[in-house]
Order: C-alpha cells, then structure tokens, then sequence
C-alpha cells in the first residue's frame, strides 16, 4: 500500500512538472511569434511614414527582445522537470524582458506612442491560452502604468511631442479592453482545467474499463473451462446407442443451447433388448438445467426399472414426487415423454411435453398420439400446484411405422419474421418425409426446419429423435 502511494505522489509529481514545462515553453514560443508579428507592424508603420521610429531602433530592440525570448525557450526545451517556482521566475523573468522592451519602445514611438497600447493589446491575447487571470492583469495593468509614466518622461523631460493627457485618456480607454482580455484569460484557463480534468477522469474510466474487460476476460475463460468440462460430463451420461438394436432403427439430433443441456434422453434395455426411452426438458437451460437433468436421469430410470408390472402412470407419480422432494428448493419443472416397449405394444405417458407424432408406413401420414377430446397430457414434474395427472396410453405400433419424439425448442423456434416452425409444419415435414431409414426421416425434418428459421438463432436446448420400428432379427 505504501509502495503505490508513494509512486502515485512520483507520478502526480512528475505530470506537474511536465505540465509547468510545457504551458511555460508554449508561452514562450507564443511571445516569440508576437514580438515578430510587432516588429513587423513598426517596419510596416515606419515604412508608411506613420511613425518616426528608426529601423536601426526596430530592429535593436527586436534583436534583444526575441534573442532573449529564444534562450527562454532553449532552456526550457534542455531542462527535465519544471517546478511551480521555477515556473514563477521564469514568467516574471519574460514579464520583465516585455515591460523593459514596451517602455522603451513608449519612448522611442515619440508622438505615435499610444500604438504600443495596441502592442499591449496583441501581447495579451497571443498568450491568453498559457497565463493565468494573475499573470494577464499584471501584464495589462503594468502595461498601462508604463503607458502612462513613459509618456510622462517623454514629454515633459525629453520635450517630445504629444499631450500628456491624450496620453493617459488613450491609455484608459485601452484599459477595459486589456482588462477584459485578463479575465477572458481566466474563463479560457477555468475551461481548460475542466477538460483536462475530465480528460484524466476520462483516462481513469477507460483503465478501469480495460482492467474489469480483462478480469471478465478470465471469467469468461474460466467459465468456458468449467462449461466444455460440464458438457463432456453430461456427454457421458448421454447413452450411446448400439450400432445396431434389434427391431428399431434410431436416429438423433442432439444441439445444446450453451454447450451442457437441459434435455436429455435415456434408452432403457432388458440385455439387449430395447424395453423403453424418455426424453425430458428442465425448464430453463445452460449449467443449472444441465445439473438438474443430473439428478433427474437416474431418478426416472430407478422408478422405471423397479416398477416394470405397474402402470407407467404409476411410475410416473412415483418419479414425481421424488423430485418435487429433491427440486423443492428450486424454481425449476421439467416436462416427459415415458415409453415402455413390448414387441409391437407401446405404454405411452406425457407430462407437460409436446406430443408424440407417429409416421404411418402404410399410408405415410402424420398422426399425433392421442385420446381424441381429452386432455391425456399431465402437468409437468416438479409443478407442485395445479397438478393434472398424466393419464396412460397404449398403441400399436407396425413395421416401418417411425415415432417422433422432440422438445419445444423445434416448435417454437422463430424466423426473421417472428414466425414460429410450429405443429403444422412439423407434421407437413414428417408427411413429406421419404421412406427409407430413421436417418433419411430425421434428416429430411432438420432441412425442413433449417430452411425455415434460415439464419435466426436457436434460442433454447434443441432435441429430436425418430425410431422406426423394423422386423426383429429371428434367431
């Protein structure tokens, strides 16, 4: 802590010094080009006749003035750090430079003495940008008061021309103006301080921004580490199915919202033999959905596989109330589509999810399995009130018919124009669909489908999956 203190105090130190160094060189080189810009005006005025200065005069007095402006500026550009004091000898150094040249050149002007007012006058607003509301009052009042007493001395101790009074009249009615320039002097400075106030502010933000992008950077980072590690834990949990199971053909598609899923399938087997499968959807998705679908998988399979002479709508209860207990804490609900498989028999439950459609082989339509006229569907696992129990299916099942079975993300998914995939182009697509395998039937759906949202973002955890039902391999 002391250490960063200390070298706060250096930093602020040095950004001081840097400053003094670079308004009093940029004052120097601003008085350098004004004494030109004078200098130029006498030759002007001398050559015209409005003025009896000599050239050898003019040029004696911008020799001194504008050599000694340049060593100013020479040693300014050699030195390192400039203190406030050393900025404060070196201001009333080149204020004493001016006003020896102004007084001077008060008397050398003879009766077109008042021109050096306007000389005052070019001096001030030259350097406004670099003196403060002190320095430019001292200039303007130091410039009038040796107005005044120089055109004293010249006409009433060396007998020049010119009315003493005219003198000093002159000299007042420059002195607003040349007051005014000093307080427009201190309004420029109030302003400038603002901005270079908001400047560092400004650059203190951007640090402070730059340094919370790279903290969010690692976060992120790390957060994809933990995410890709997620997703390969639920990977494995994930069955995988065998290359070949007797009498189903078996197709999938499988998208994650954001790399782990709040759905997931399970296929359940009697050795070899394919007895059942669920697919179920946690509400929400990402890390929080993929845990639970954790804790979900072998509830489901646990019920399923005690409870094989019970009805599935007494498994599904059973699965239910374990975990409503387990997710009591929790915002969360999950729907589910539970089948159980027996030759060519199929027990079928919902709860909560989009309905089971079935491809007919013998007619290639698209039928959803349902009780005509009734509400066969439950509410979704987890829903502590309100509750509707699911109520049981059964249906046969031929060869070459194909099951469909999908989450909400496939109905709901939206185009460009905000129009949903939906039940009616789903059913057009598995209509449409040719006979062949599961894998021509899944493939042809996600073009169907793709084409429809075209480039829009899927928004939710995608899952679809078709078994076709073939002959069993006879012994």
């Amino acid at each position: 802590m002391y250490n960063t203190k200390f070298s706060n105090r250096m930093i602020n130190s040095i950004n001081k010094s840097l400053n003094y160094r670079k308004r009093m060189l940029n004052m120097s080189i601003n008085a350098l080009i004004g004494y030109i810009i004078v200098g130029s005006i006498a030759c002007i005025a001398r050559a015209l006749e409005l003025s009896t200065i000599k050239y050898v005069d003019i040029l004696i007095l911008s020799l001194v003035v504008n050599i000694g402006t340049i060593l100013f500026i020479l040693f300014l550009r050699r030195v390192g750090n400039v203190t406030e004091r050393m900025a404060s000898i070196i201001f009333f150094l080149e204020f004493a430079l001016y006003i020896s040249m102004y007084s001077i050149a008060v008397i050398k002007l003879e009766e077109f003495r008042t021109i050096a007012l306007i000389f005052a006058l070019v001096a001030i607003t030259i350097e406004l940008p670099f003196t403060d509301y002190i320095e430019s009052l001292m200039i303007s009042i130091s410039s009038a008061l040796s107005q005044i007493l120089m055109s004293y001395y010249a006409i009433y101790y060396l007998a020049q021309g010119g009315s003493f009074i005219h003198e000093v009249f002159y000299t007042f009615c420059f002195l607003p103006a040349l007051i005014i320039m000093a307080y427009v002097a201190r309004q420029i400075n109030i302003q400038k301080e603002k901005i270079i106030s908001g400047r560092v502010l400004l650059e203190d933000m951007n640090k402070r921004i730059i340094n919370y992008n790279k903290a969010l950077e690692k976060v992120n980072e790390s957060a994809g580490y933990e995410i890709d590690f997620a997703a390969q834990v639920q990977r494995a949990f994930l069955p995988a199915l065998p290359e070949k199971i007797d009498g189903w053909d078996i197709a999938l598609d499988f998208r994650p919202k954001y790399g782990v899923s709040g759905d997931f399938y399970d296929f359940y087997f009697d050795k070899e033999k394919l007895t059942g499968m669920t697919l179920f959807d946690v509400s929400g998705h990402g890390v929080s959905s993929a845990l639970l679908t954790m804790i979900v998988k072998p509830i489901i399979f646990r019920y399923y596989s005690r409870m094989t002479k019970s009805g599935l709508n007494d498994v599904l209860l059973a699965v239910d109330d374990s975990i409503s207990n387990e997710i009591s804490g929790l915002d969360s609900y999950l729907s589910c589509v539970l089948l159980r498989f027996s030759e060519d028999n199929i027990e079928y439950i919902n709860a909560g999810h989009p309905e089971l459609i079935m491809k007919k082989a013998s007619s290639g339509a698209a039928e959803i399995i349902e009780i005509e006229g009734r509400n066969y569907r439950g509410t979704p696992l987890g829903v502590n009130l309100f509750k509707n129990t699911a109520e049981e299916l059964r249906f046969k099942i031929n060869p070459g018919d194909a099951m469909i079975v999908y989450t909400d993300c496939l109905l709901e998914s939206k185009n460009r124009y905000l129009e949903s995939f939906g039940k009616n182009r789903l059913m057009s697509a598995i209509e449409d669909a040719p006979f062949g395998n599961s894998e021509e039937i899944l493939k042809f759906i996600l073009e169907r489908f793709e084409s429809h949202i075209d480039e829009a973002e899927i928004k939710d955890d995608f899952t679809l999956i078709v078994m076709m039902k073939k002959q069993p391999v006879s012994d």
